[in-house]
């Protein structure tokens, strides 16, 4: 399997998530669809699996696209459109990758990545974020 590819003109924030906003980090190109983390500043980067516990701990997904300094919008929680060109697996677990931003499934985990549970895909489009919001583990495999 490999990192799921978001198309980011079809990424549409759900009406049943939690809404957050911060100041996108210095450096960084946030893409609508891709997975966040928040920076020790308090600024806004893309989620990692494999480089530390804070890079991993994602706090949800883009609903739109930013550039360093810019507000950017966030959702966790709730159903998330992804677009159908993802091509997700209906029923199948979702979690962060070790491409910056992306998400892949369960069985692409490698040995010494974070493990942070995102969502189950309904659609091959629409990934539904637990209501709580993502699953942080704080556990590496």
């Amino acid at each position: 399997m490999a990192d799921i590819v978001v198309v980011v003109a079809e990424v549409r924030k759900g009406t049943d998530g939690t809404l957050n906003r911060g100041i996108t980090a210095t450096g960084v190109t946030i893409t609508a669809g891709a997975a966040l983390y928040r920076l020790a500043d308090d600024t806004i980067g893309l989620a990692d699996a494999d480089s530390t516990v804070i890079t991993s701990t994602c706090i949800g997904f883009a609903t739109h696209g930013s550039l360093a300094g810019q507000v950017i919008e966030f959702q966790n929680g709730g159903s998330i459109t992804l677009g159908a060109t993802a091509a997700m697996t209906t029923g199948e677990s979702y979690y962060t990758s070790d491409a910056p931003g992306f998400i892949r499934p369960a069985g692409d985990i490698d040995s010494g990545d974070w493990i942070t549970f995102l969502g189950v895909a309904s659609s091959a489009g629409v990934l539904k974020m637990p209501g709580t919001g993502v699953f942080n583990s704080l556990i590496q495999k």
